[in-house]
């Protein structure tokens, strides 16, 4: 990997962590805002929403702290992949659904409300984590001299 590719590998991990962080942060310090947006949709039973409000925080801000240290990052990238599809996929669900509430993204502290700009910012994070996962595991895109030939 070339220095320009290494240093927007470390910034695109950087960022992830410090969303998830402040993510996780957030939800544990108020949880009442993901609690009302997993309420509001048919995706989420209300035996499911607790312990979902409570595992989620544990997991993002475990997910940061793996990636700021680079413990087990194949591993831990994957799981940033599926997560931020998960975020992405349910941000595009609540929007088509006309909620129009909070997204409970970060808990009571960055007050962020359901629409498409929330959806746009997803995709944002979710290319980094594709870009991140791809990077780290050596594939190649197929846009390369030797398959457009």
């Amino acid at each position: 990997m070339n220095k320009k590719t290494a240093t927007v590998a470390k910034a695109a991990r950087y960022i992830i962590a410090l969303v998830l962080i402040v993510s996780g942060i957030g939800k544990v310090i108020d949880p009442v805002p993901t609690i009302e947006i997993l309420g509001q949709t048919l995706l989420f039973s209300d035996w499911m929403i607790i312990p979902v409000v409570s595992v989620l925080p544990v997991v993002e801000i475990a997910l940061a702290i793996a990636l700021v240290i680079r413990y087990r990052e194949k591993v831990n990238l994957l799981l940033c992949l599926g997560l931020f599809a998960g975020f992405f996929a349910f941000r595009i669900y609540c929007t088509l659904y006309g909620m129009n509430s909070d997204c409970g993204c970060f808990g009571s502290l960055i007050e962020s409300r359901v629409g498409w700009t929330m959806v746009i910012r997803n995709m944002f994070f979710l290319a980094l984590a594709i870009y991140l996962f791809l990077k780290n595991n050596n594939i190649k895109l197929a846009y390369t001299k030797k398959y457009t030939e």
